[in-house]
């Protein structure tokens, strides 16, 4: 009798504790998908706000130079330097780029599993 209370007593237990970590899972995917959608949403605005920004630039450099295109290809030609400026600094200081992603990533992991 005493046996099958005790089994009992472990299968309840085994059943809490299992409740439990489905419980905990659950929060840590919550914050998880909390904090995908905040920054999904912070990415979104800045593109728009890149995005709208160039538009505006290119559109005030034509009228600068009194022309309907050449402001955007002066905008284009910058943001491809900018982007080929980017590109050469990753290969050139690929520690330096590994280093501050991490320390983000880092940053991230501590907000999504930290304590109550």
């Amino acid at each position: 009798m005493k046996l099958k209370q005790l089994l009992d007593d472990v299968y309840d237990y085994i059943d809490v504790k299992l409740e439990l970590i489905k419980l905990d899972t659950e929060e840590k995917m919550t914050r998880v998908s909390i904090l995908l959608l905040e920054i999904g949403l912070l990415v979104g605005i800045f593109i728009v706000f890149v995005l709208f920004g160039s538009i505006a630039l290119g559109l005030y450099l034509n009228y600068i130079f009194q022309s309907w295109y050449l402001g955007f290809v002066l905008l284009a030609f910058g943001q491809l330097l900018t982007g080929l400026f980017l590109w050469i600094t990753i290969k050139l200081f690929p520690q330096f780029w590994q280093r501050n992603t991490q320390k983000i990533f880092a940053n991230i992991i501590k907000k999504i599993f930290k304590n109550k």
